[in-house]
C-alpha cells in the first residue's frame, strides 16, 4: 500500500508469530527456555506498540459513547464471537449449575487463555482517553505509566491476598489477569515515544536494554533465587530501553522487510483471536505425550490455519466481522 510504513506491519507480524510460537511450545515458562525468552519481550513490546500506534489527536475528541463505538464492530464483535466459540468448544457452560446465565457471567469475567488482551487493550485505551480528555500531554502519559507500573506490579507481587479479601476472588482475578493495569507502563511509554525528541543515541538504549535482557535470559538457570519483583523490574527495564531504538528504527523503516510477516501484521487481530483453535484440536486429537509428533502436527496445522485466514479475507465478504 502506497505510503504505508511496512515496518509497523512487520514488527506487529513478528510479535504475533512469537505469540503463536510461545503458545505452541510446551511446558511452563520457567521450565522451557524458549518460552522464557519469548515471554520476556513479546507482550511488553506488543502492548508498547499498541500505545505507539494510538492516534491521540483522533481519540481525544471522542465522547465516551463514540469511544466505545470506535471499538465495537472492529474489536469487540470479533472478540465476542471468538469468546463464544471457544466457550462452546471447551464446554465452558457445561460444568456450571443452573441457572445457565451464571456460566456466561463466569466466562465473561474469565476470558479464555489469550482473549484477555482485547479487554486489556480497551482498558489501556480508555485510560489514555481519560488523560487526553483532561488535556494532558505525552509527558504526563510517561509519568502515569511509570506510576501505574510501580503500583500495580507491587500489588500483583506482594498484596494479591489482601486484594482478594477486599474485592473477592473473581474481581481481583479480573483486574490482575484480564485488565492487567501494570501493563499500562508499556502502553503509556509507547504513547510517549511516538513524539519523543530524546537526544540520546539509539545505540545507547539498545546496548542498555540488550544487556539487561541478556542478564534476564541468563537468570533462567538461577530463577529460583529471584523474587517476582526483581524479575518484573528486569523485564520492564529491558523492554523500556529496547522500545526506544526499536520504534525509532521502525518509524524510519530501517528494520528488515519480509512480506509474509507484514501480512501477518496487517491481519494480526484475526490471527491472534483464532490461532489457538488449531492448538486445541491438535492437543485433543494428537496429544502432547510425544512432543516431536505434536510439534510436527501443530506446525502444519498453524500453516493451514494461516492459509484459511488468507482465503477468507480474500474471497469471503464479511469475514472481517469474525477476523477483525
Amino acid at each position: 500500500m502506497e505510503g504505508r510504513n511496512r515496518n509497523i506491519d512487520g514488527l506487529k507480524g513478528f510479535l504475533i508469530v512469537m505469540v503463536i510460537v510461545g503458545h505452541i511450545l510446551q511446558g511452563k515458562v520457567l521450565d522451557n527456555f524458549g518460552r522464557y525468552v519469548i515471554y520476556s519481550f513479546h507482550m511488553p513490546l506488543f502492548v508498547g506498540l499498541s500505545g505507539y500506534l494510538l492516534n491521540i489527536d483522533s481519540i481525544r475528541s471522542l465522547s465516551i459513547g463514540q469511544f466505545f463505538d470506535k471499538y465495537g464492530a472492529r474489536v469487540l464483535l470479533p472478540w465476542t464471537i471468538a469468546m463464544l466459540v471457544y466457550a462452546i468448544y471447551l464446554g465452558a457452560f457445561g460444568s456450571h449449575p443452573t441457572p445457565l446465565w451464571k456460566g456466561w457471567v463466569n466466562y465473561i469475567l474469565n476470558p479464555y487463555y489469550h482473549l484477555w488482551f482485547v479487554v486489556g487493550y480497551i482498558f489501556w485505551s480508555f485510560i489514555a482517553w481519560i488523560l487526553l480528555r483532561f488535556g494532558f500531554d505525552r509527558q504526563v502519559f510517561l509519568i502515569v505509566a511509570i506510576l501505574m507500573g510501580l503500583i500495580f506490579y507491587y500489588l500483583k507481587n506482594n498484596l494479591e491476598g489482601k486484594l482478594i479479601l477486599a474485592l473477592g476472588g473473581e474481581i481481583a482475578g479480573f483486574i490482575r489477569n484480564i485488565m492487567r493495569p501494570q501493563l499500562f507502563f508499556f502502553f503509556g511509554l509507547g504513547v510517549f515515544l511516538r513524539g519523543e525528541r530524546l537526544i540520546t543515541k539509539s545505540w545507547v538504549f539498545a546496548l542498555g536494554g540488550g544487556t539487561v535482557m541478556f542478564l534476564y535470559w541468563v537468570l533462567f538457570y538461577f530463577h529460583q533465587a529471584l523474587d517476582y519483583n526483581t524479575e518484573d523490574f528486569l523485564v520492564a527495564m529491558a523492554n523500556a530501553f529496547l522500545m526506544v531504538p526499536l520504534f525509532r528504527w521502525m518509524n524510519q523503516e530501517k528494520l528488515p522487510k519480509v512480506a509474509v510477516i507484514e501480512w501477518v501484521g496487517r491481519n494480526s487481530m484475526g490471527i491472534y483471536l483464532w490461532h489457538v483453535l488449531p492448538l486445541l484440536w491438535v492437543k485433543d486429537w494428537v496429544g502432547t505425550k510425544y512432543l516431536s509428533r505434536f510439534y510436527a502436527y501443530i506446525s502444519v496445522s498453524e500453516l493451514i490455519f494461516l492459509g484459511v485466514v488468507y482465503l477468507l479475507l480474500r474471497f469471503v465478504r464479511g469475514s472481517r466481522w469474525v477476523l477483525g
